[in-house]
């Protein structure tokens, strides 16, 4: 399905026969949805594989979420715990701490590389989300997830443009949301299993 099909649903659903939601809003509120699927459900998963250099930085992936799996040259590595500061995110991961600063969206390792210890070959395998350019585009995303993507849209949009509604409308679609990410979530959680993904997942 394109964002124009979505678009279509979304504007039966909220009753938007006169197009006051316009496409730039209904394609800010399907990238929402999509962020926030990828957050919600671990679902898009990618890895990236970096050397390691002395000043121990590299740019981070794009869209990157969160780390699932580690790797030093093929060496599984185990993520044991997270911190959360206002500046800086960091990861332990079996002794190096890994730091995500987010301006600019930076890799840091922590303490530095020993130059007579390279190379050093990082994989990481991470959590991402998927984005559209515009309404042409197909929305990635499985059909069996359209339902959920739908319902976070027009909770969102009815909350934001359409604020004089009655609460309860927003509040039922609100409801609708949850019970349909806990479907999915059920779904899914075979497959994620499936995957023999041992590595605590740390979100970023």
């Amino acid at each position: 399905m394109t964002g124009f099909d979505y678009a279509a649903l979304l504007r039966r659903k909220l009753n938007d026969s006169e197009g006051e939601i316009s496409d730039g809003e209904i394609l800010d509120a399907l990238n929402l949805g999509l962020l926030e699927l990828g957050r919600e459900l671990s679902y898009w998963r990618e890895t990236y594989e970096f050397d390691a250099n002395e000043d121990g930085q590299t740019a981070l992936p794009d869209r990157f979420l969160s780390i699932i799996e580690a790797r030093l040259n093929d060496k599984k590595l185990e993520i044991k715990s997270a911190n959360y500061k206002p500046d800086e995110r960091s990861i332990v991961i079996d002794g190096f701490f890994i730091k995500t600063l987010p301006t600019p969206p930076l890799l840091q390792l922590d303490p530095p590389v020993n130059a007579s210890a390279l190379p050093l070959r990082y994989t990481i395998e991470y959590i991402t989300f998927a984005q559209i350019g515009d309404l042409h585009e197909n929305v990635p995303i499985a059909s069996s997830m359209s339902d959920l993507l739908i319902a976070y849209c027009v909770m969102q949009l009815k909350e934001r443009y359409q604020g004089e509604k009655p609460l309860n409308e927003i509040k039922l679609w609100t409801e609708l949301y949850q019970m349909k990410l806990a479907n999915v979530r059920a779904k899914l959680r075979p497959l994620l299993i499936g995957k023999n993904l041992s590595t605590k997942q740390i979100i970023c």
